[in-house]
Formats: structure tokens, C-alpha cells, sequence
């Protein structure tokens, strides 16, 4: 891949900028604060997609001061004879456009997205390796001027080590065996709520036989027990049916002693009123003896 020119309008203290590039190294000198950075910046921007934050912090300060938006265009050859153009804007609504150059002119190619364009820009370098190009440019292609010497002078060689497996793409295989572990943990920590809800369970079943006894046992008394609650109802019945009949016979028996009673109350006032009768026949006998006397 080759990059035969940048274009830069509002980008830091590049406020209209073209610069062309020929085939083999190209040095880029001059003094402090001329914006050299800037150009190495600019490409990661339009042609790699790195956030303009990772450079400067605050986006604001991408764009130069007092302008409201700004554009890079980067024109490159991947390799062929084709020649494409990635532009980037920088502001509010940022588009990310990639257009092949036909003729004299470059024409847009139709993408959905960011990603579609990214992908393609991906295709065409042949860094399609499951790498988004922000991270491929910040950690091997064009490492930040303060850290470009990191990963050799981390003193802890663990982090040595992680910092060289990024660069080198491995460090996924450290990253899986992270998040399968986790995943690992969690299955090893199922098996065992599982193992131990089976061990529960076979408990359950070993004493299963001695319940059985014991719910047959059960059966067997409330079999009993309902034999004896029937012939017990029965005697109740019989009970309650000699109970009626003899308070039928009461009943009769004290109909027949009011009748006795009252014929005793009739058979005393008879007794009174025949003996005062029986009075009143000797008064008059002798009340005739005396008539007779005279």
C-alpha cells in the first residue's frame, strides 16, 4: 500500500493543506509545533478510523481554532493499479466516505455505514484479520510518538509480555482462556448445585421404601379404624332409634298419668260433693223427725 497524498482543511494548524508523497520513504522535518504530528495523525484519522480523541483528547481540538469542522482526504494504492480516496470529516454529522478514482474523478462507493467502510478499507490493505484498523494502526502501524518505545521499556515482564501479544494479534488466545475460565467457573459451579441436588434426591429415594411401609401402614389402621367407626355407627344408630322409642313410651306414659291425675282430682271433688250431700240428707232427716214430733 501506498499513499500518494493527504489533504487537510481545518485540521489543527492546518487550515488548507496538500501534501504529496513519492514511492519509497518520505522524511517530514522542520521545526517544532509545524504540525508534522498532525499529518501522521490525519492519515490514522481518514484512512484507519482512530477516534480523533485518542490524539488530542477533545475533539474540539482536532479542528482548527475559531472553524467549526474539518476534513481529511487520504489518496492511496493498496497495491494495484486502482487508486482510491478516504475522506473524513470532523465535527457534528462525521461521515467517513471511501471513493475509487474513475477517470480523473473519484466516485463514492455505496456503503451502509462506517463499518461497511471499514471493512472494505480492510479488504483493500489485506488487514482483514479480525483487528478493527484503529487498533491495528494504534498498536503496529503508527504507534504514538510517546509510546512508540512502550512495550520495550515496561519493566514488569507480564506487561511486557500482554503489550507484545497485543501487537503481535496472540493476545486473543490469552483473552478466550480468561473468558472461558469465567465460563468454566460457572459450569463447574452448576455441576456442582447439580450433583448435590442428585445426591438429595437419592437420599429421598433410599428412604422411598420405609414411607411406603409407613403409607401402608396407614392404610391398614384407617381400614381398621373404619371398620370400628362402622360398626360404631351402627350401635349409634341403634342407640338413637331405642332412644326415640322410649321417649315415644315416656311421652304415652305421661299422657296416661295426666289422665290419671285428673281423674283423681275428679274422683276426690265426687267424694266432696257426695258428702255433702250426704250432709244435707241427715239435716233433713232430721228436720222431718222434728216435724213429726209436733
Amino acid at each position: 500500500m501506498q499513499i500518494l497524498s493527504i489533504q487537510m482543511r481545518n485540521i489543527k494548524s492546518h487550515r488548507d493543506k496538500e501534501y504529496e508523497f513519492s514511492s519509497g520513504i518520505n522524511v517530514l522535518s522542520g521545526p517544532n509545533g509545524i504540525g508534522k504530528s498532525t499529518i501522521f495523525e490525519a492519515v490514522g484519522y481518514a484512512l484507519f478510523g482512530v477516534d480523533a480523541r485518542d490524539f488530542v483528547g477533545n475533539i474540539d481540538r482536532f479542528v482548527t481554532i475559531g472553524e467549526k469542522k474539518g476534513e481529511v482526504k487520504v489518496v492511496f494504492q493498496p497495491g494495484d493499479d486502482e487508486t482510491y480516496q478516504a475522506s473524513r470529516t470532523v465535527g457534528s454529522n462525521s461521515k467517513w466516505l471511501l471513493a475509487r478514482k474513475v477517470g480523473e474523478d473519484f466516485e463514492v462507493e455505496d456503503h451502509a455505514n462506517a463499518e461497511e467502510t471499514q471493512n472494505r478499507i480492510k479488504e483493500l490493505l489485506g488487514l482483514n484479520n479480525g483487528r478493527s484498523l484503529a487498533d491495528q494502526f494504534k498498536l503496529v502501524i503508527g504507534p504514538f510518538q510517546n509510546d512508540f518505545l512502550g512495550p520495550f521499556v515496561i519493566k514488569q515482564q507480564t506487561k511486557r509480555q500482554e503489550a507484545f501479544d497485543e501487537i503481535l494479534g496472540i493476545d486473543a488466545w490469552r483473552k478466550t482462556y480468561k473468558g472461558s475460565k469465567a465460563l468454566l467457573d460457572a459450569v463447574t459451579h452448576k455441576i456442582e448445585l447439580i450433583a448435590a441436588e442428585v445426591e438429595f434426591k437419592q437420599e429421598q429415594l433410599e428412604v422411598l421404601p420405609e414411607k411406603n411401609q409407613e403409607l401402608k401402614d396407614v392404610k391398614e389402621a384407617r381400614k381398621v379404624n373404619s371398620g370400628k367407626l362402622k360398626s360404631e355407627q351402627a350401635a349409634h344408630d341403634k342407640a338413637s332409634g331405642q332412644l326415640k322409642q322410649y321417649e315415644k313410651q315416656k311421652e304415652a306414659l305421661d299422657a296416661v298419668r295426666s289422665g290419671l291425675e285428673k281423674t283423681r282430682d275428679r274422683i276426690t271433688t265426687g267424694k266432696e260433693h257426695i258428702g255433702s250431700q250426704n250432709t244435707l240428707v241427715k239435716q233433713a232427716k232430721e228436720a222431718i223427725k222434728l216435724l213429726e214430733k209436733h
